[in-house]
């Protein structure tokens, strides 16, 4: 309700009613949000950079990966502001026009990516020295009022809720060990299904660790992300039928991996509503699962997947919180496009049923070496047996 403003006059007294009305008045037309835009510092020290002319470069401590639409550099006591420049996976700012070094601008290039080892931060000099460094980026909030939420979800109810709980993937334990003339110890775990979430929980030797994902070629990585493991005591590697541990020295060990599973819950209207847009056949989302001895196992029957997909239903799968669905790759890669055409293309709903099989798939394309891969599952609807496949294109 609006807010009626009290006309004030000399020698009034001021009491609490009128201080409790007037705070109530301040409340009630509040806008029910708050932003807040703050500049926050990424990392800062001194660097020293050794090379030739135009190549000295040193990389520098900081072990996340910086994509800030915007830096602000102060080098060597002068404060430059630069724009982020894409280049394949890594983030440029700086010196970097035209894909060519260029110190006319700016005396720095600095470079966040990843490579072999994981994360990596590189600061590039025109001359080899050493320079004070600091990196700072704009960081915006948003605060929302009790009040205000309320009020948004009553007219923009989803109509579902997505949960997240950790799972328990695997458990091992083991000796890594190092061979003649070898830099750092491994392990080859027995569980070998190929890991590929965003995020693990890692229990190593009774300490927690949270790990994200590094991308290393067509495998991934968590853990350590330097060859001295200065950030984890491990680096656990996963590739398409094998996961590997890492150790700086031979130790017995313990691991135990656990990993995000999103689950969602509707609402009976919202589940009606996607019913009657899908006019009555429905999204089927099944589950695949680790099986307690080998291969995997699902909560659906290949009975119930073929007959949705016979009526004309729409079929997905889910594997720890990873959703296949691309149904067929119809467009031939060639040198000249190497993976535009799949870039483009947009998944659907349904899977592929060919013959004996049902597969379920979804592309993976590594932007620095422009591969495509596609990688999923396939049921053999004879023994309803599941089979994990990736496959280059």
């Amino acid at each position: 309700m609006a807010y009626n403003k009290r006309t004030w006059a000399t020698g009034n007294v001021v009491g609490a009613v009128d201080l409790n009305r007037m705070e109530g008045g301040i409340e009630e037309n509040h806008p029910g949000y708050e932003y807040k835009e703050e500049i926050v510092t990424l990392w800062e020290g001194s660097v020293t950079t050794e090379g030739e002319e135009e190549k000295a470069y040193t990389i520098f401590s900081r072990t996340e990966q910086i994509v800030a639409d915007k830096l602000r550099v102060t080098f060597n006591g002068t404060t430059y502001v630069c724009e982020k420049i894409v280049k394949g996976e890594d983030i440029i700012y700086g010196g970097y026009v035209d894909g060519d070094r260029d110190f006319s601008k700016y005396p720095f290039i600095i470079s966040s990516g990843t490579d072999s080892y994981g994360i990596y931060n590189e600061i590039d000099t025109k001359t080899a020295g050493t320079y004070t460094l600091k990196i700072e980026a704009g960081n915006s909030t948003i605060t929302t009022t009790e009040g205000f939420q309320k009020a948004v979800k009553s007219v923009g109810d989803s109509g579902y809720e997505c949960t997240t709980s950790l799972e328990e993937v695997f458990s091992e334990s083991g000796a890594t060990t190092k061979e003649e003339g070898g830099f750092i110890a491994r392990y080859a775990l027995d569980y070998a299904t190929a890991i590929d979430a965003n995020e693990i929980k890692v229990v190593f030797n009774g300490t927690e660790y949270i790990c994200p994902k590094m991308v290393r070629g067509t495998s991934v990585g968590y853990g350590s992300s330097t060859p001295d493991f200065e950030d984890y005591p491990f680096t656990l590697a996963s590739g398409s039928n094998s996961n590997q541990l890492y150790t700086p020295d031979p130790m017995d060990f313990e691991i135990t991996v656990f990993v995000h599973v999103t689950t969602a819950t509707v609402t009976p209207c919202f589940e009606e509503a996607v019913k009657t847009v899908m006019d009555g056949k429905g999204v089927k989302v099944i589950h695949i699962e680790d099986g307690e001895e080998s291969g995997f196992i699902c909560d659906t029957s290949c009975d119930e997947i073929l007959e949705i997909l016979q009526n004309g239903g729409y079929v997905v799968a889910s594997y720890y919180g990873e959703f296949y669905n691309l149904d067929v790759v119809d467009i031939d890669l060639t040198p000249e496009t190497p993976s535009a055409p799949i870039r483009s293309k947009a998944p659907s709903l349904k899977s592929k049923e060919s013959g004996s099989t049902i597969t379920f798939a979804k592309v993976v394309i590594n932007t620095d070496t422009q591969q495509a891969e596609i990688r999923g599952f396939t049921f053999d609807t004879s023994d309803c047996s599941i089979t994990y496949f990736p496959n280059s294109l």
